[in-house]
């Protein structure tokens, strides 16, 4: 089993961070957590993007965890519109780095994949990054527990 290390990033993020602070002001840490963990949330029916990087050089791992959490998540979310996007960092594999979108369904995740600021997207990495190997998937939910 995977154990991962999230970082969640929605479309407005900084509004989000004001209203997790303004939250934390006002709620019990319970209450908040329970407020946060029912935003973040995966739905079905919506379709996911994922993809998989691997950071080999453990030198580097910091600067690109900065360069993505400052630039190309960022820039990403802005270009795809997507609903909701978070990053993990492997647990059972440090070097290995997960980005996920969230979009209303797959006909919109496809159209975006066709887009022109998908291409931006992977040229932007493919200059910053061009010796991190990266896959990508197109995922559905099937089950909810």
């Amino acid at each position: 089993m995977v154990l991962l290390q999230a970082y969640d990033m929605t479309l407005n993020s900084r509004q989000h961070r004001a209203q997790e602070t303004l939250a934390t002001a006002s709620m019990s840490a319970g209450g908040l957590n329970r407020s946060l963990r029912g935003s973040a949330r995966m739905e079905r029916n919506n379709a996911y993007f994922m993809v998989r990087a691997q950071v080999p050089s453990e030198s580097e791992r910091a600067k690109f965890d900065h360069w993505y959490e400052t630039h190309h998540l960022p820039l990403a979310m802005d270009t795809l519109h997507a609903d909701k996007g978070w990053r993990f960092w492997s647990r059972s594999d440090p070097s290995v780095h997960y980005a996920m979108y969230e979009f209303k369904d797959m006909p919109t995740l496809c159209k975006c994949l066709d887009s022109p600021g998908f291409k931006m997207l992977v040229a932007d990495f493919d200059k910053a990054w061009p010796q991190v190997i990266r896959s990508r998937d197109q995922i559905e939910i099937v089950q909810v527990a």
